[in-house]
């Protein structure tokens, strides 16, 4: 009957500062035998979930630790100072409390206080229609394309529309095509053969 492998404490040392340069279990595995040690991979994941190293699923398939950030900023949009959460964080959670918004930001120049206030002037609905707005999923921020102004928010359906009519060439040829008054079936059978 083999006993089981018990790790040193030189060789837990080891096993942290390797895993936290940033190697995966199996690299850190590697490199523990090139020092001479035999831990398996279970033994050293017990070690770093010990030494509070090792704390979720995505770090076990060898992901690296990522730094956390906490440092005070200024949001990019309204000037206000909040605490920063990661990198590429710019906006504060009243401006844009979810990725759309910080794309709103970005493309219009609106943020969550003036979407929420153009929705309350809408009364909650279409601007065009008045038909409630789903806002999961059915709300456009609808602008010029030329000026880049906003003019309000519409439904899927009125923002299709609307695309239509700003389409000026389209315009121009639908014209007389409804002009026309072709009917089809007045000119005689088609001949398929």
């Amino acid at each position: 009957m083999s006993r089981r492998y018990v790790p040193t404490s030189e060789e837990q040392e080891l096993i942290i500062n390797i895993y936290q340069s940033g190697c995966s279990l199996m690299t850190t595995k590697l490199r523990l035998l090139e020092h001479g040690f035999r831990s398996t991979e279970a033994s050293i994941q017990t070690i770093l979930k010990h030494a509070g190293v090792l704390r979720n699923a995505r770090q076990l398939k060898g992901a690296r630790i990522k730094p956390v950030y906490r440092y005070t900023k200024r949001c990019e949009h309204c000037n206000e100072e909040f605490k920063q959460m990661f990198a590429r964080h710019v906006f504060c959670d009243a401006c844009a409390p979810e990725g759309k918004f910080s794309k709103y930001i970005r493309k219009y120049g609106i943020s969550k206080r003036e979407f929420d206030v153009m929705l309350l002037i809408q009364k909650g609905g279409c601007a065009i229609c008045r038909k409630a707005l789903d806002l999961a999923k059915d709300t456009h921020v609808d602008h010029d394309h030329v000026s880049g102004r906003v003019r309000g928010l519409l439904c899927n359906h009125c923002n299709t529309r609307v695309g239509i009519l700003e389409d000026h060439e389209f315009m121009k040829n639908v014209k007389p095509y409804l002009d026309a008054c072709n009917d089809y079936r007045s000119m005689g059978t088609v001949n398929t053969k």
